[in-house]
């Protein structure tokens, strides 16, 4: 319980003494000594082991008779066994308070007013009121800090018999004076009783002994010794001092108080000084942090043979005490496996904890290459079959921040099992040689080989003379632009047939297309090649010898001059899903789709490395690739065409679905009947569902704008975007007004908008005519003609979305304007669903 608070309430006391019999610690800290009083008076706990105590406050009056008393004897006769390591500090401070600290089985630190209470207190606590308790002595340390002459004698003639072996002086106590009283006898008396403090064997000196009173010391300190070591009975003798500490406060700021300390000191006094301890006896003096900034030469206290023979002997120690580790660390290993041997898991088949130790490694599509490792780490029976398991260390996984070290330890491990091999470095690697240079020798063990980011191709013509029977999976990828030397494509595996070849990607890196080798694949991908690209006729056979073919991408390819024999039969790919083209020439993207039949294809995508010259209805979308098309145009609602301008003046024409489709285009005209040609399949059986047109404008001007919207009028717009240099009054005057010569849906130009993006703003001179416009148009949504005489109502209505934080001064602008009440004029005007 620490730093409570109490009420005022008190405890009764005719209240029962609680009984705790498995109560082990107690710590009462920083709470009201009455209340502490009042719990230890009421606890009685005979198994405590550990106690605290410490007071908010210096206890009123003697100790012994307001805390310390009868009623909580009951207590300390328990904390009062105390053992060798048991120590009790009294400490003088300047502000006449004395401190008591007891360390043991019970810490307990209060204040008192008077150091005779300390005494007496001391003296309760080092005699137990059961005389059945074994009482050890305790080791009594004193500070001395903050007193003068008088209270330095006053303080020693109240410590006297209380055994104290331990005393420190603080820097300004006057340490001649205090020495002369601890070490000097009394001639007059008998016995022990002749010197003050028999038991004393350690002074520490926090200063240092002036020069005139260090004769004095050496003297006392020699008569000491000497009587310590007399013929005197046991009983009569006092202990010899073995330990002394002078100038221990000195660190390198008091440079100053250093130099004088050892030129006064160093080496003669404190020889002096070791030779009165005896061999056992040791003097200690400030640290040799201090020495480098000492200008007083310095030297070894001890002479060469005493030197040596030190050595020798701790060397000999060392060397008894690293055996007697050894077998300790051994004894330790068998009773660890011993009794793992017992654990629950253990008891498991090794084939179960095989499979277990499997689903850990391989856990789903993620593989924990460094498992193993941590799985050997746990007990001897696990290192064991981890180690006698090839299977689990398959997985060869190298990147820059997994040294190369596991790698080589992986393959070692794995004999004679099938490799997955992966290289995946995000920044440079420079084990990136070393490691293809480790792996090239275990090819025909290689089941799946991804090298990604690759920062050069300098040791991959090793790949043309490797055979590897046992390959699944290949995908060799670039980080940056490769530059290939070799005067022709790399022939992968010596264009060998590879039964077991399912998954081919390639990335920068030109190959040869040999049907032979790129045969029954499911997966086939190959993108930015710009040398040594494949011929039209080699990529149609490698997709022929490929029937069984799920998905296939060609990304930015280079290819060669040689063309497709017009009498070549047409490629059945019945399992083909997706299929890309993408950044390649025109021709050779109508070449390869002219060829290919995939009537269970699902997903497509189209765009070209260059505008199609003309109109694309007339060089490009023709009859011979309508075939494809068909397949492409069972779309869902989701499909949606973007029409636009850019701001070079070039129209951009996308499709996305299920085919996804990018082209350049000359004229706005071509864009349409691009459209319209999508929007109309040659096979009339196919079932078409309405796509939403979303147009998006931008960099259009006053004069194209109008030429856009009139050339998209009646395509079924849904959605359009007007980009921030679009002029959005003529825009919107465009979409949302009718025209009232005309009948029924025809009236409007866009009868399905629902939805307008404003990435700019309305000018404010504008902003009437615009809610003006709306307002009509809503009306019409709603009014009593026909469905499908009336157009749909715009619900969704977004405005400067161009805007970012960054844009502070147009974004405060555009807030002040629209922000709030205009914002709620539209909405009000959009219903409740719309936003």
């Amino acid at each position: 319980m620490f730093d409570v608070s109490f009420s005022a309430q008190t405890t009764s006391q005719s209240q029962d003494p609680i009984h705790l019999q498995r109560l082990r610690s107690f710590e009462l800290k920083h709470l009201d000594s009455a209340m502490t009083y009042e719990i230890l008076a009421t606890i009685r706990a005979p198994n405590c082991e550990v106690a605290r105590l410490t007071f908010t406050s210096r206890l009123e009056g003697h100790p012994m008779e307001s805390f310390f008393t009868v009623r909580l004897s009951h207590f300390f006769n328990l904390m009062q066994r105390g053992t060798d390591t048991d120590s009790c500090n009294i400490n003088y401070h300047s502000e006449t308070a004395v401190s008591l600290g007891w360390t043991g089985a019970c810490d307990i630190f209060l204040e008192m007013e008077t150091l005779a209470f300390a005494r007496d207190t001391f003296l309760w606590l080092t005699e137990p009121t059961e005389t059945s308790h074994s009482k050890k002595p305790v080791q009594l340390s004193i500070d001395l800090h903050g007193a003068d002459s008088q209270t330095t004698r006053d303080i020693l003639s109240m410590l006297e018999g209380l055994g104290v072996q331990s005393i420190r002086l603080g820097l300004y106590v006057p340490a001649q004076e205090a020495l002369q009283h601890l070490l000097n006898s009394d001639p007059s008396k008998q016995g022990l009783s002749r010197w003050s403090f028999p038991e004393l064997h350690t002074i520490c000196i926090n200063g240092d002994i002036l020069s005139e009173d260090w004769a004095d010391f050496v003297t006392a300190l020699r008569r000491r010794q000497e009587d310590a070591t007399s013929s005197l009975d046991d009983q009569e003798r006092p202990k010899s001092i073995t330990r002394v500490i002078i100038g221990l406060y000195y660190v390198e700021e008091n440079h100053e108080r250093l130099v004088n300390f050892r030129s006064t000191y160093w080496p003669n006094g404190m020889d002096q000084v070791r030779s009165l301890l005896g061999p056992e006896g040791e003097v200690i003096w400030p640290s040799a942090s201090a020495e480098r900034h000492c200008r007083v030469p310095l030297r070894h206290p001890y002479d060469e043979e005493t030197r040596l023979r030190t050595i020798i002997s701790c060397d000999e120690d060392l060397d008894a005490l690293r055996l007697a580790q050894k077998e300790a660390e051994r004894r330790v290993i068998l009773a660890s496996r011993q009794r793992n041997t017992f654990s629950l898991i253990n008891t498991l088949p090794v084939d179960l904890l095989i499979d277990i130790f499997h689903h850990a490694v391989y856990s789903g599509s993620f593989v924990e290459c460094d498992m193993p490792i941590t799985l050997i780490l746990v007990c001897h029976h696990w290192n064991q079959i981890v180690n006698d398991t090839p299977t689990l260390w398959t997985s060869i996984q190298k990147s820059s921040d997994r040294p190369l070290k596991k790698v080589l330890k992986a393959l070692e491990k794995s004999k004679n099992a099938p490799l997955d091999i992966s290289f995946d470095s995000w920044s440079f690697d420079p084990e990136q040689e070393e490691f293809l240079l480790a792996i090239f020798p275990y090819a025909e063990r290689w089941r799946e080989l991804s090298l990604e980011r690759l920062a050069s191709a300098a040791e991959l013509g090793a790949l043309a003379t490797l055979s590897a029977p046992l390959l699944k999976s290949i995908r060799i990828t670039f980080d940056g632009a490769l530059e290939w030397e070799e005067p022709h494509p790399l022939d992968l595996f010596r264009g060998d047939s590879l039964p077991k070849l399912k998954r081919v990607q390639v990335h920068q890196l030109p190959i040869r297309w040999n049907p032979n080798l790129l045969c029954n694949l499911t997966s086939l991908e190959i993108s930015y090649v710009s040398s040594f690209g494949p011929a039209l006729d080699e990529v149609l056979a490698v997709l022929s010898a490929c029937p069984d073919l799920e998905s296939f991408s060609a990304n930015n390819v280079l290819f060669s001059a040689q063309t497709v024999g017009q009498s070549q039969d047409p490629i059945l790919l019945q399992r083909l899903k997706r299929f890309e083209l993408q950044h390649l020439d025109p021709p050779v993207t109508k070449a390869i789709l002219a060829k290919i039949r995939a009537p269970n294809c699902e997903t497509g995508a189209l765009s070209f490395r260059s505008r199609p010259e003309g109109n694309p209805l007339e060089s490009f979308f023709t009859v011979n690739i309508s075939h494809f098309f068909n397949i492409m145009r069972r779309r869902g609602e989701k499909d949606f065409c973007s029409i636009g301008y850019d701001f070079d003046g070039t129209v951009m024409f996308e499709w996305t679905g299920v085919c996804s489709i990018y082209i350049e285009m000359e004229n706005m005209a071509f864009a349409k009947d691009t459209f319209l040609w999508f929007t109309a399949p040659t096979v009339s059986s196919l079932s078409i569902q309405p796509v939403k047109l979303t147009v998006g404008l931008h960099g259009a001007n006053s004069q194209t704008t109008p030429d856009i919207l009139s050339t998209l009028d009646g395509l079924g717009v849904h959605s359009i975007t007007l980009g921030p240099s679009v002029p959005t009054q003529e825009a919107l005057q465009h979409l949302l007004d009718s025209d009232s010569s005309k009948q029924g849906l025809s009236r409007w130009s866009f009868p399905a908008l629902d939805t307008i993006w404003i990435d700019g703003d309305i000018l404010p001179e504008d902003w009437t005519n615009f809610v003006n416009t709306l307002r009509r148009r809503q009306e019409e949504a709603i009014g009593p003609l026909d469905d499908h005489e009336r157009p749909k109502p715009v619900v969704k209505l977004v405005i400067g979305s161009y805007y970012t934080d960054q844009d502070h001064d147009q974004l405060v602008n555009f807030r002040s304007t629209y922000w709030p009440k205009r914002m709620d004029q539209i909405r009000s005007m959009m219903g409740p669903e719309g936003r």
